[in-house]
């Protein structure tokens, strides 16, 4: 699990995607470094040998739209481009959609520099 950081600066509506909202984006960062266990291969959001790096604009598997990222979650990768760690569907976690989404969210403003990594 990551260690708990400083209390994230709030985020501005409109630079979130329609349907997603700044509760998600928490939820999902919760999800990120505990139930969801994105971190164990994706580090603290920074990636690392088994998983790409989520906190730049490069995209590898998707075109990093919150839509393409939802998909991606639920479906998993199951032959990375570049990474030998394949993803599995909802992460091989009984994710419920919502959460998914709440994750996707999450995803789609640390790549984006709406949240700092680790919040």
């Amino acid at each position: 699990m990551r260690e708990e950081s400083a209390p994230a600066a709030p985020i501005d509506q409109a630079l979130l995607p329609d349907g997603v909202t700044a509760t998600m984006v928490a939820e999902g960062g919760e999800l990120f470094g505990g139930g969801g266990i994105c971190f164990t291969c994706h580090l603290d959001g920074t990636g690392g040998p088994l998983a790409p790096d989520l906190t730049d604009d490069l995209w590898v598997n998707v075109d990093g739209e919150y839509g393409s990222i939802v998909e991606l979650v639920k479906t998993g990768v199951p032959k990375p481009i570049k990474h030998p760690g394949a993803m599995l569907p909802r992460a091989g976690m009984p994710l419920t959609d919502p959460q998914v989404e709440a994750l996707a969210a999450y995803v789609y403003a640390l790549s984006r520099g709406l949240v700092a990594v680790g919040q």
